[in-house]
């Protein structure tokens, strides 16, 4: 029996079928679109596509689709519908970029714990996500540490210059893995991490390879129907650190899942042009400290106005199997012109600081109202 993968990238859709007995591709196919972004496809515009692949390729048993990290739940969904309904295969699934790199890589280049960095650039904003990385019988566990987010209203030096802080108060990562690769951005990683870190940039080609490598590992489970009507609580309050060093609760210990909540926040400075949310687990009537932060969403470009008068949202999402995702705004309502950052994050109880610290407190801490964030 054969499977298919199917990478989206900027470029469009790279594809091949690959031997169910033995992993090896078989062949391969490209199809080439403009101003395609891997974060936010039509995917209407993509069912011609996936129907003439479907019809080339009858009979397959399982479709792969590696797509974007920072592809939000609902419209990686809504491909999964367009694929099915393209008569593709009797399983369609999805795996994101960084899974699929990581099936690649064989043993011997991975060292114990590694430390990898892996960054997306969207047409609208950064995504930094370290991980450490162990290998487990024949699977690769990642095990998240940090994220980074920053919009493009600051520049992407900006960015790479705080990867960069953090790798030197932290850990310099192993390898420094950016997907769908500019020269330029190329450039500046080289500048900041070499020669302690490799530099790997990954196009659709190499994620359709990867993405094969996934596919053949994981053969067996991908053939099994998922079946899980389990009922999911949050087991740590998710905080934002205010300007002050205290944290405001957005997310409460013991919320079922799927769980959104929006706080509103308000600027500390005058002229402030850009805030800093850092996310933290747990609740905390003090500074947190460093290894409780697991991630931190920057929003840049604000108008300067006095204190006070900027008003920002912070919103978080969390699900079980439905991704995770924060996002910060500007006002309370969102349009099509409104400034914000919008971040895809691993499982923040899978980190470190969650474990370090089980059991955080399970009262609520006081509701804050128009907290002031920091600038960046």
């Amino acid at each position: 029996m054969a499977l298919t993968v199917l990478s989206l990238s900027r470029t469009g859709i790279d594809t091949a079928i690959v031997s169910a007995n033995n992993g090896q591709i078989q062949s391969k196919d490209a199809y080439t679109f403009e101003h395609v972004d891997p974060t936010s496809p039509n995917s209407d515009s993509l069912l011609p596509t996936f129907e003439s692949h479907a019809k080339k390729h009858a009979g397959l048993e399982v479709a792969v689709f590696a797509l974007s990290t920072q592809l939000v739940a609902g419209t990686k969904y809504d491909i999964l519908n367009k694929a099915t309904s393209a008569g593709f295969a009797t399983r369609v699934a999805t795996v994101d970029y960084i899974d699929a790199y990581l099936a690649a890589l064989k043993v011997e280049d991975l060292a114990p714990d590694a430390i990898l960095l892996f960054i997306e650039i969207t047409t609208a904003t950064a995504c930094a996500q370290l991980f450490k990385v162990r290998s487990e019988g024949g699977e690769r566990v990642r095990v998240p540490l940090y994220v980074e987010g920053l919009n493009f209203s600051a520049p992407v030096e900006d960015f790479v210059a705080r990867l960069s802080k953090w790798a030197e108060t932290h850990q310099s990562p192993a390898q420094v893995v950016i997907f769908n690769p500019s020269d330029a951005i190329q450039n500046i990683l080289q500048t900041k991490f070499q020669p302690t870190s490799a530099i790997i940039s990954v196009t659709g080609v190499d994620i359709t390879r990867c993405a094969a490598a996934y596919a053949f590992t994981n053969v067996q489970q991908l053939r099994e129907e998922e079946d899980d009507m389990g009922t999911y609580m949050s087991p740590a309050p998710i905080s934002v650190v205010l300007a002050d060093g205290t944290a405001a609760t957005i997310i409460y210990r013991s919320a079922l899942l799927p769980a959104g909540r929006n706080v509103t926040f308000t600027t500390v400075e005058d002229n402030q042009t850009s805030v800093v949310a850092e996310i933290v687990l747990g609740n905390h009537t003090a500074r947190p400290e460093d290894k409780y932060v697991f991630a931190e969403i920057i929003l840049d470009g604000l108008r300067p106005r006095p204190k006070g008068e900027t008003i920002i949202t912070v919103s978080v999402s969390l699900s079980e199997g439905w991704g995770n995702s924060i996002e910060v705004f500007e006002g309370t309502e969102k349009t099509k012109e409104t400034r914000k950052t919008l971040v895809q994050i691993p499982d923040p109880y899978q980190s470190p600081s969650y474990r370090a610290a089980e059991p955080f407190s399970c009262n609520p801490a006081n509701e804050i109202t128009l907290g002031k964030l920091p600038a960046s």
